[in-house]
């Protein structure tokens, strides 16, 4: 037998402080996704949900800690779908909010946007969360289509700043359930497919800090994927089995629903894989698998890798894929710098008061005697941008693909 045809086996983990996880529920949509998911009894995964509808909260089975905020602004009623309700509860809320933020290295936030306590809450639950060092995922369903425009949009707005708020956002369209679901199949059982495409990411997350791997992966390294927020996240799902099960794998996971929506990012700067797959998996498949993943969705990106052995399903491979840009709108918040001394020599542009009868001028640094510039933008030969590696896209010698006042040779005045 070929060497690199051998089974690979797990190796131990080093010791470390085992890496702790929170996944909370937040708002109806938030919190039901949680009663429904079947979640196993993991170590160092602690569950809560907030809200302020009292009797929704009482009704809950879910094991999952539960926690009423602004009982009395709200009186113990819901915010009635209105985010600036949500978000006047939650600054209201705040110190309540602090315990459940803390207590975790990574929070995962389950959150239905488009109504008034998921929106208005979540966005400050991450945030508390991130000024305690924990590294906050969120999975925000979106409304159904026939819900209505106003919802969508409100759905909208508040994603916007969930992603300010958190490291990576996971949306999970409701409108994908229509073209997954059957005729026959139940409300519930619809809803639940949206709950396991959560509980996927979390027990992969999960699977590569917590379990041992093939290669091990810490919480720092994890971080490193996670450098800017507000930016579009990559994430997919896909499994194989059987004699063809890379091409299988492969296969799945380009077809993928979760791909396909306009909240997924094509390519990413970083991307973390996670594999769990059966005893008998070999090193030239993984290679394989990695390498077409690679290609597809970040050939220059920096690719995390887990793999975990499972005995359950020996010939069979599930995959998880997350990806990050760093083309969000921010990085992650850092300490502010100290406002620089004071001195005396500096130059300012304070205005002083100009003789009376003529008009106040303001000189600044390095302004005297110059005149207007022109501003011209990289020529033809020049980098091409989004389009370097791909084929020019011409008419009548003309690439399509350059915006216009570059292929006219328009000078823009600053």
């Amino acid at each position: 037998m070929d060497l690199h045809e051998l089974p690979l086996t797990p190796t131990a983990s080093p010791d470390a402080p085992p890496v702790t996880f929170k996944l909370i529920g937040i708002g109806g949509g938030g919190a039901n996704a949680l009663a429904r998911l079947p979640l196993p009894a993991l170590d160092g995964l602690a569950t809560a949900i907030i809200d302020t509808d009292r009797k929704a909260i009482a009704q809950h089975t879910s094991p999952a800690e539960k926690h009423l905020i602004a009982p009395d602004l709200r009186g113990g009623l819901s915010t009635g779908g209105d985010p600036e309700l949500g978000r006047e509860t939650a600054e209201a809320s705040r110190e309540q909010l602090v315990p459940l933020a803390t207590g975790a290295d990574i929070i995962f936030l389950s959150v239905a946007l488009g109504g008034g306590t998921g929106g208005g809450v979540a966005p400050l639950v991450a945030e508390l969360a991130t000024e305690n060092n924990a590294l906050v995922i969120a999975f925000a369903t979106l409304p159904f289509s026939f819900e209505g425009s106003r919802r969508m949009r409100q759905a909208e707005e508040s994603l916007v700043e969930l992603r300010r708020a958190c490291d990576a956002v996971i949306t999970l369209p409701n409108d994908l359930l229509l073209q997954q679901t059957t005729d026959t199949e139940s409300v519930t059982d619809a809803l639940r497919r949206a709950d396991e495409w959560m509980l996927r990411g979390v027990h992969s997350i999960y699977s590569i800090l917590r379990r041992p791997s093939l290669i091990n992966l810490d919480l720092a390294s994890l971080r490193r994927a996670f450098v800017s927020r507000g930016g579009k996240t990559l994430y997919a799902l896909g499994h194989g089995s059987g004699e063809n099960i890379i091409t299988q794998t492969l296969e799945s996971l380009k077809m993928c629903p979760l791909l396909h929506i306009a909240e997924t990012a094509r390519k990413v700067d970083h991307l973390i894989v996670n594999i769990i797959a059966g005893s008998a998996i070999t090193l030239p498949q993984i290679n394989d698998l990695m390498s077409v993943i690679s290609a597809q969705y970040g050939r220059d990106a920096h690719v995390l890798m887990g793999t975990s052995i499972s005995d359950d399903q020996p010939d069979a491979i599930q995959v998880c894929v997350i990806g990050t840009t760093d083309v969000g709108t921010r990085n992650r918040p850092v300490r502010a710098a100290p406002p620089p001394a004071d001195n005396a020599n500096a130059e300012t542009n304070i205005q002083h008061p100009a003789p009376k009868g003529k008009k106040p001028v303001v000189k600044t640094k390095g302004a005297a005697n110059q005149d207007q510039e022109e501003f011209t933008f990289a020529g033809a030969d020049q980098q091409r941008g989004t389009f370097e590696n791909s084929d020019l896209n011409l008419f009548e010698d003309q690439d399509l693909d350059r915006p216009t006042y570059l292929r006219k040779g328009i000078k823009i005045q600053l």
